[in-house]
């Protein structure tokens, strides 16, 4: 009997708020709805536009100024980015299979591995001693990290030793009194 009843089959999840905002907003800017250097909505005036709270607005926002589409100045507003770049963007939901995430994985490889290639070839001699000076500055500090973290394993393991110690030699401690007790009987 259930079998038929439409309202008994899997439920979509429902997308989020702050990315139904994105969408619209993204869709207006590209669509040249928005123009470069336009002040967007005020909060207040979104809110009462699209019937969200404050938190999703703000999280659209943010979402918006991460993609370089907007850029909030503070006291005045968020202004429509000068230099508009759609963000390339492949997205996955709970119903994506492995299949496709691992598509885009292969994808992104071949294009990062190229494009770092073309980046290096590119690259002057000053930029390519700027990155080693900036490799090294970091295999320092992965050096330093590396200390500190291995100092703190250290710290622990010697405290985890003594914690475990000190509750054998309780329980052998109280074997022997209670030993003691016995033969004392």
């Amino acid at each position: 009997m259930t079998k038929n009843l439409s309202s008994l089959r899997p439920v979509e999840a429902p997308r989020g708020l702050a990315s139904e905002i994105v969408d619209r907003l993204t869709a207006d800017i590209i669509s040249g709805k928005l123009l470069p250097g336009s002040r967007l909505p005020t909060e207040q005036e979104m809110i009462a536009a699209t019937g969200v709270s404050r938190t999703v607005i703000r999280e659209a926002v943010a979402a918006l100024r991460a993609d370089r589409l907007v850029v909030s100045r503070q006291g005045i507003g968020t202004f429509v980015a000068e230099q508009i770049r759609r963000p390339f963007r492949v997205d996955f939901d709970e119903r994506s299979s492995l299949r496709d995430v691992l598509n885009v994985m292969e994808l992104r490889t071949g294009a990062e591995v190229e494009a770092a290639g073309l980046a290096a070839e590119r690259a002057t001699p000053a930029q390519v001693e700027e990155k080693l000076f900036d490799l090294e500055r970091q295999a320092g500090i992965l050096e330093a990290l590396r200390g500190v973290a291995q100092g703190a394993c250290e710290h622990f393991l010697t405290e985890a030793a003594a914690v475990h110690l000190e509750g054998k030699v309780a329980r052998f401690s109280a074997m022997v009194t209670e030993a003691q007790d016995t033969a004392a009987k």
